[in-house]
């Protein structure tokens, strides 16, 4: 017995050191300004790529629209109006056209086609099967700590989406969007932590899905920092900035994350009012 457990916490360690290595730096590269109400897009507050190179799907918290993002002019413009106010989160399906998004006081699941008009379809996550297993993390009064980023992984056609804190909770949900197949709380010791930071304080505002490494990119408003949550050995990393000319990026109210295509950059987007902003960063892969 005492060499099986010994030989389950090599293993154990083996993948977390793998993890270790195998992270990338990030390096700061541009910073812009992303405040524009004419457009909708006053309180930024999720983003994923588009398969249009430079294209990105965006949300903003207090519009009730769908919000088309380009950037290399940095100019956005509703692409589809509807009307479900409080939108958090954005990601592309994997059939054409199809978006899903989540709404954080109602703890709902919300798609819609960009392809056609009509209007979202929404489903709080209470409905699905399964649910009974989490709902203990969402029986807290607490303000403004639901549902507040999702992600895809379209080959597996899996979907993620993770509830912000108190307790940071991750939802793996089926492609039917019928049950709630898996879940883990992101704790401390999961490698979810900051310097300075109590751990009750920390949150995860920001998710993407990255398929070469099958980990899940994380962005945290409160931490102003980026991790990489590798679902296999299921712990995180809190990943490096490299400064551009001595500068680094403000990360202050950082709610949307996402590589481009080719997965060789890694854009953020923050709500933080007229300072709200788009960072460039490049992965820097050693």
């Amino acid at each position: 017995m005492r060499r099986y457990l010994a030989s389950l916490c090599i293993a154990f360690l083996s993948a977390t050191l793998a993890a270790a290595d195998e992270a990338p730096r990030l390096k700061f590269l541009s910073q812009e300004t992303l405040y524009m109400p004419k457009a909708g897009l006053a309180e930024p507050s999720g983003l994923d790529a588009r398969e249009e190179p430079g294209l990105f799907w965006t949300v903003s918290d207090g519009t009730a629209a769908l919000i088309a993002l380009q950037a290399e002019t940095l100019s956005a413009q509703v692409a589809i109006s509807h009307d479900i106010r409080g939108i958090e989160g954005v990601a592309r399906g994997w059939d054409s056209g199809i978006v899903l998004m989540v709404h954080e006081q109602s703890n709902s699941l919300v798609w819609l086609n960009s392809n056609a008009t009509g209007s979202p379809h929404s489903l709080p996550i209470s409905k699905l099967k399964g649910f009974d297993a989490v709902a203990k993390h969402f029986a807290s009064n607490a303000q403004n700590k639901g549902l507040e980023g999702i992600a895809v992984d379209r080959a597996r056609q899996r979907v993620f989406v993770v509830k912000e804190g108190q307790p940071r909770v991750l939802l793996e949900i089926s492609s039917d969007l019928d049950r709630i197949v898996d879940h883990t709380v992101l704790k401390k010791d999961l490698g979810f932590h900051v310097k300075g930071l109590k751990d009750h304080k920390l949150d995860i505002s920001g998710l993407f899905y990255d398929s070469n490494r099958n980990a899940l990119w994380m962005a945290s408003d409160r931490g102003e920092c980026v991790f990489l949550y590798d679902l296999q050995s299921k712990t995180a990393q809190r990943i490096e900035i490299v400064p551009h000319t001595r500068k680094l990026p403000d990360l202050k109210g950082i709610e949307g994350i996402s590589l481009n295509e080719d997965g060789s950059e890694l854009f953020l987007v923050s709500d933080a009012g007229k300072k709200s902003s788009f960072i460039r960063l490049a992965l820097i892969n050693e």
